[in-house]
């Protein structure tokens, strides 16, 4: 009898890990693109338990060079009714231009976490020209400053100086 309470506990103690395996997932910003935007490719990693992995290598896509990526990580837990679930996830996002246009594809990428190897979708992305002359122009530079030249600020130049 004695045994059957252990495989009981056992089970209810090695069930939930077993369940909260690892999920890799993978998207893309768009699937059709003009020649003057940028391609957002995203892999995320998450798990209900810590995990150790390194950095992905950016995928080679044809026709787009790659640009520059970022990486962020994030936790939560939560406990509701006396029960702890945590959930630990990590990001990976690359930024590919265009080179030209066309069809292309994100080839599937291969991950290994704790010597188990998980792979992505692939992606099939469109290129197509771009209409206009606005959207090949880069954006104005924006003043995150200009809301704090009002002259009647105490701290504006001429506030300091005396003048009124």
């Amino acid at each position: 009898m004695k045994h059957s309470y252990i495989w009981c506990l056992m089970i209810l103690l090695f069930v939930p890990w077993l369940l909260g395996g690892i999920s890799v997932k993978a998207s893309v910003n768009k699937y059709t693109i003009t020649s003057a935007e940028r391609l957002e490719y995203t892999i995320e990693v998450s798990s209900e338990s810590s995990f150790s992995m390194s950095e992905p290598s950016p995928p080679s896509i044809p026709n787009f060079s790659f640009v520059n990526m970022r990486s962020s990580s994030s936790s939560s837990t939560s406990i509701v009714g006396f029960k702890r679930t945590q959930r630990i996830s990590r990001s990976f996002v690359y930024y590919f231009m265009p080179k030209s246009e066309g069809k292309s594809k994100i080839p599937a990428q291969k991950i290994e976490i704790a010597n188990k190897v998980y792979s992505t979708p692939e992606f099939e992305i469109t290129v197509v020209k771009a209409v206009g002359g606005w959207q090949s122009q880069p954006s104005p530079a924006i003043d995150p400053f200009a809301a704090f030249n009002d002259p009647n600020l105490p701290w504006s130049a001429n506030r300091i100086q005396g003048k009124t």
